[in-house]
């Protein structure tokens, strides 16, 4: 699932590719009919369908919703770019409103996290489906950009940084392992380059998002759940420095990144096949 942030454009070109891919492969290729003969495959391409289509036609940063909580002098129009609510932040495990880093009760923030858990359609929606398909092992949330490949636990307390609960050893090594796999197909497209040092908890590797839709779906819902944050930096030559591509790259870059990450999705798709089968 992708576009939870409005502005986040080359994300659902990435689950629109997978499901293409799929769907066209299908027919003609026998290793794909059988993939979908063994694992059930559950596409949202865009979150935040309001968000975006503000994004695409109005204000291009446009990261939250366009639920406007705000009232007072905040209802103000000049403050309409500011509205709404992160739906990424509006899930209800380790969320600002238990305490935990990343979200923020200020209706103009980024990171505003609504008027209470799950207060926004957008997140019960992907709620709702997991809840209704208790099949739905594995997950992963397309965002953008930077080029990390992330876990759990997603959020932490100030006092101490204490996290939510830490994974057992064997659903470590199964996320560590699975990471290997998914990053090497991600790599295998164009040989784009994901750091060890952006693989790994997103409380560690790049911040505390309080009451985020991964973390819901891991520790309610026994999904085991991952994030990409694709757009992996480029290599200029020019300047020999590493550069980051934004959240709305130009297109033969956002269509790049559709491609390899899409292979990322497909062997997601085949760790799911793997994982039943061991489990059986």
């Amino acid at each position: 699932y992708s576009q939870e942030h409005a502005r986040e454009w080359a994300t659902p070109l990435v689950t629109l590719e997978f499901a293409e891919r799929l769907l066209a492969n299908y027919a003609t290729d026998a290793a794909t009919r059988a993939l979908l003969h063994q694992v059930d495959v559950f596409v949202i391409p865009t979150v935040n369908p309001d968000g975006a289509n503000y994004s695409f036609n109005d204000y291009n940063f446009q990261r939250k919703n366009l639920s406007n909580h705000c009232t007072g002098a905040q209802r103000d129009p000049r403050f309409r770019d500011s509205w709404g609510v992160d739906v990424n932040r509006n899930y209800a495990v380790g969320s600002h409103f238990d305490g935990y880093v990343g979200g923020s009760s200020n209706c103009l923030s980024g990171t505003y996290s609504g008027t209470a858990e799950l207060s926004e359609p957008e997140s019960r929606n992907v709620v709702a489906l997991a809840a209704a398909h208790p099949n739905i092992k594995f997950s992963l949330n397309v965002h953008s950009y930077g080029g990390y490949f992330m876990w759990s636990p997603g959020a932490y307390k100030a006092e101490g940084r204490i996290t939510l609960p830490r994974p057992s050893i064997e659903e470590s090594s199964l996320f560590l392992a699975s990471a290997r796999r998914i990053v090497g197909a991600i790599a295998s497209e164009r040989g784009t380059v994901t750091w060890p040092s952006n693989t790994g908890p997103v409380a560690d590797v790049l911040y505390s998002a309080a009451g985020n839709s991964a973390d819901h779906l891991y520790y309610d819902l026994g999904i085991i759940a991952w994030n990409f944050e694709v757009g992996n930096d480029i290599w200029n030559e020019a300047t020999q420095e590493w550069e980051g591509v934004g959240f709305q790259p130009p297109f033969d870059e956002a269509h790049a990144e559709s491609q390899e990450y899409a292979s990322g999705l497909i062997e997601l798709v085949r760790v799911a096949r793997d994982y039943a089968a061991a489990s059986s």
